[in-house]
C-alpha cells in the first residue's frame, strides 16, 4: 500500500485528491491531511481514511518532516503553502504541486532539492508529459491555452462594473475563490507562464481556448503542433501525476472521456499586454519581481472582494508594484518571505 500526506485536504484541490485516490483505494492509502479553513472537514476526511490530521503551522512542519509516505501533494493556496513546500522538498519525496507559487516565489529553491517536483496543474502537467513524449531538444516552444475567464470579450467599460461574486462564477472550472478570480483577470494565467519558464525553460506563447479541452500544446522544431486533450476536471492530471508518482497502472478514470462527435474546439491569439504581457516582461528578470507580483496579486485581490477597489484596479496595484519594484536575486526561504511582506506593503500603501 502507497501512502500520500495531503496538504490542504479541505479545499477545491485537495477535495479533488481525494475523490481520484478513490478508485485507487486498494492501492493508495492516505498518511497525513492538513488544513486550515475547516477543523470539522478535517475530522471526517480523519473519520473516513484513518490518517493523522494537522491544522496548525508547528503540526503541519511535524507530519512532513515524519517522512512515513511515499508521496507528499500541496494543495494549498496562495503564498500560504510555500513554507511547507520547502520543508518537503528537504525529505528527497516525491512533490506533487498544486501551488504554483512554491515555483514562482522560490524557483531553484525548490527545483534543485532532494525532491522531484511534479506539476499538478492542468497545463504543466500536460506540457510535461508533451515534452517527454516528443523530447526537449525537438521542442521550439510552448503553447500555453487559457479559457480567458468569465469576461472574455468584454471592454473595459463593461469591466469597471464587474463585481467578486461575478468574477468568481468561473464558465468552465469549478475552483476556489481566488483562483477563479485570478482567472477572470488572466493574473492566473501570468503566474503559469512565470511557472512553466521556471520548470521548463522553453519560448513560451499563450492561446485562448474557451471550452478548457485543450491543456496545452508544443510546437516542434518541425513545425508539428502537439495537444493534450482532456475534460476541464482536475481529477485527471491529479490522478496521473498520483498513479506514475507512486508506480501504480493507470486502470481508472475518475471523469468521462471525450466525446468526438460532439466536440467543437476554438482557439484566438492570447492577449500581449495586462496581466499575460506583464509575466512576459519579468519571467526572465530577478526573482524579487516575481515575489512581488504574487503579494501585489493577494493583496488586491482581498481588496477587490472586500470592495475597497474595482475589479480593473487589480492589474493596476499589481503592475505599479511591478514595476517601482527592486530587482534582486532571493537566495533563501527568509529572502522569499521577507521580499512577500515587503511587496505585500507596498501594495498595501498604493490602495491607501
Amino acid at each position: 500500500m502507497k501512502r500520500i500526506l495531503l496538504l490542504g485536504a479541505t479545499g477545491s484541490i485537495g477535495s479533488t485528491v481525494l475523490r481520484s485516490i478513490e478508485p485507487y483505494k486498494d492501492q493508495i492509502g492516505l498518511h497525513g491531511a492538513t488544513g486550515f479553513s475547516s477543523l470539522q472537514a478535517l475530522e471526517g476526511i480523519k473519520s473516513i481514511y484513518g490518517c493523522r490530521i494537522a491544522s496548525s503551522h508547528d503540526d503541519i512542519m511535524a507530519l512532513i518532516d515524519s517522512c512515513n509516505y511515499d508521496l507528499v501533494i500541496n494543495a494549498i493556496a496562495g503564498t500560504a503553502g510555500f513554507e511547507y513546500s520547502l520543508r518537503a522538498c528537504k525529505t528527497g519525496i516525491p512533490l506533487a504541486l498544486a501551488n504554483k507559487e512554491t515555483i514562482v516565489l522560490g524557483g531553484r529553491l525548490a527545483l534543485d532539492s532532494a525532491s522531484p517536483v511534479i506539476p499538478l496543474d492542468s497545463e504543466h502537467s500536460a506540457i510535461d508529459l508533451l515534452i517527454k513524449a516528443h523530447g526537449r531538444k525537438n521542442i521550439d516552444r510552448i503553447l500555453i491555452t487559457a479559457s480567458g475567464g468569465p469576461f472574455l470579450g468584454r471592454g473595459k467599460d463593461e469591466l469597471k462594473s464587474m463585481t467578486a461574486e461575478m468574477a468568481a462564477r468561473h464558465p468552465t472550472w469549478s475552483m476556489g475563490r481566488k483562483i477563479s478570480i485570478d482567472s477572470a483577470t488572466l493574473a492566473n494565467k501570468a503566474l503559469e507562464i512565470l511557472e512553466a519558464k521556471a520548470l521548463f525553460d522553453l519560448p513560451i506563447e499563450v492561446v485562448i481556448h474557451p471550452q478548457s479541452i485543450v491543456h496545452s500544446m508544443v510546437l516542434t522544431k518541425s513545425g508539428q503542433v502537439y495537444a493534450q486533450m482532456s475534460p476541464p476536471d482536475m481529477a485527471f492530471p491529479i490522478a496521473q501525476a498520483i498513479v506514475n508518482a507512486l508506480g501504480i497502472e493507470q486502470t481508472a478514470y475518475p471523469a468521462p472521456v471525450l466525446d468526438f462527435g460532439s466536440l467543437d474546439l476554438h482557439f484566438q491569439q492570447g492577449p500581449q499586454d495586462g496581466f499575460v504581457g506583464l509575466a512576459m516582461r519579468i519571467k526572465d528578470q530577478k526573482q524579487s519581481l516575481k515575489a512581488a507580483f504574487l503579494a501585489s496579486d493577494e493583496v488586491a485581490v482581498e481588496a477587490f472582494c472586500s470592495h475597497r477597489i474595482g475589479f480593473l484596479d487589480i492589474f493596476d496595484i499589481v503592475q505599479r508594484t511591478v514595476e517601482g519594484f527592486e530587482q534582486r536575486d532571493l537566495a533563501s526561504s527568509q529572502d522569499c518571505l521577507d521580499c512577500l511582506e515587503e511587496a505585500k506593503e507596498k501594495a498595501r500603501s498604493l490602495i491607501g
